[in-house]
């Protein structure tokens, strides 16, 4: 109990018909949050903006208790979806449709599309660039609304708690806007862990939990929100708290 399992090999009712480096794509579903920036003259409120955007993507999660398939050295996965305002049509795949899509692994690296000034379009690449131990490094962008959302991410091995078991998510992100006239804003994230509980007796759930720092530097604005975990006997599922200064 309480130790690390490096390796483990998975039931395949328990596995995500996609890899990692697609889930973590999942957190660009309301990228109109970010479009909005260049419009907010306060800067709290833009702060303010980032966490909701920050905070509107966790709640994207698949059926039951899934695992995303683990990438090999070198995958890429890249899309692009056109966005706007008021409406969002975030890419997706469909079962019958994974043997037809084209895969890039290895040296098949895929051409990023060409930018442009006027490309209000929404981009996303991500590649895993370590095996051991696993590390996957992503780039959202999108030129138009001047957003770019990069960073990696390497989750940390899974522990055994009995009929529970944790994981953190380990890395760097970086959300960058710029807000024209040479002025850019830069918000540096961390990221909550992954509780799983009923695995020998109960309910198997997956919660999101642990906290997760947000600061700006250019405007001094921080701020932690907590993923807090239901208690035995207290509390509720998909509770959040928090504090900005």
């Amino acid at each position: 109990v309480g130790s690390e399992i490096k390796h483990i090999q998975l039931p395949t009712f328990l596995l995500q018909p996609r890899s990692f480096l697609e889930k973590l794509s999942d957190s660009f579903v309301h990228p109109q949050l970010l479009f909005k920036m260049r419009e907010i003259e306060d800067s709290e409120e833009r702060f303010l903006q980032v966490l909701r955007f920050f905070i509107s993507g966790w709640h994207v999660r698949a059926k039951g208790v899934k695992n995303p398939l683990n990438p090999a050295l070198g995958e890429v996965f890249q899309c692009s979806w056109k966005t706007s305002d008021r409406e969002i049509s975030p890419p997706s795949l469909h079962l019958d449709e994974l043997e037809k899509s084209e895969k890039f692994v290895g040296n098949n690296v895929p051409k990023l599309p060409p930018i442009a000034e006027d490309d209000y379009n929404s981009h996303y690449v991500s590649e895993q660039v370590s095996h051991h131990p696993p590390r996957s490094a992503f780039c959202y962008y999108n030129v138009g609304n001047g957003v770019v959302y990069s960073g990696d991410i390497a989750p940390g091995y899974v522990k055994f708690r009995g009929s529970s078991a944790d994981t953190s998510l380990n890395g760097h992100l970086n959300i960058k806007i710029f807000l024209g006239n040479g002025k850019e804003e830069n918000y540096e994230l961390t990221l909550p862990g992954i509780l799983i509980r009923g695995i020998l007796y109960g309910n198997l759930t997956v919660e999101t939990v642990g906290k997760s720092m947000i600061a700006c530097k250019e405007t001094g604005y921080q701020a932690i929100v907590d993923f807090k975990s239901k208690g035995l006997f207290s509390g509720s599922y998909n509770e959040i708290g928090g504090s900005v200064w």
